[in-house]
């Protein structure tokens, strides 16, 4: 639902219709709280789904709203670091490497294959 707000809004900005567009952007917000629905589901393999908050962020700043911009800014950080510290606790077991660098990245766009999933027994 967020996609089409901001595809929305996007196409209002390009006909320069920037009061319906900014109108939009809010009304996202208010329907799709992030406190309810996530920018970031990276942690559940939904990485995507960040996308849609940096085109608000942008939009916001295109419409001159840069408090707006920086709102939706900080929760989407707030967001992703949340759900990184949480994928790197549960990612890190005794019969595994910690996660660091790269290997921490792959882990958050990949998952393991059926099967395959350390129990964390050694």
């Amino acid at each position: 639902i967020r996609n089409l707000f901001v595809s929305s809004a996007n196409t209002f900005i390009k006909e320069g219709q920037n009061d319906r567009a900014e109108a939009l952007l809010d009304k996202c917000r208010e329907v799709m709280k992030p406190e309810r629905y996530p920018y970031d589901n990276s942690v559940l393999g939904w990485s995507s789904n960040a996308l849609f908050p940096i085109d608000m962020i942008r939009d916001y700043y295109t419409l001159g709203k840069q408090d707006k911009a920086r709102e939706v800014a900080d929760e989407l950080v707030s967001q992703v670091k949340e759900s990184t510290k949480a994928r790197i606790s549960t990612g890190t077991r005794s019969s595994q490497k910690p996660l660091t660098g790269a290997r921490c990245a792959r882990s958050l766009t990949t998952r393991p294959e059926r099967g395959t999933e350390s129990t964390g027994t050694t």
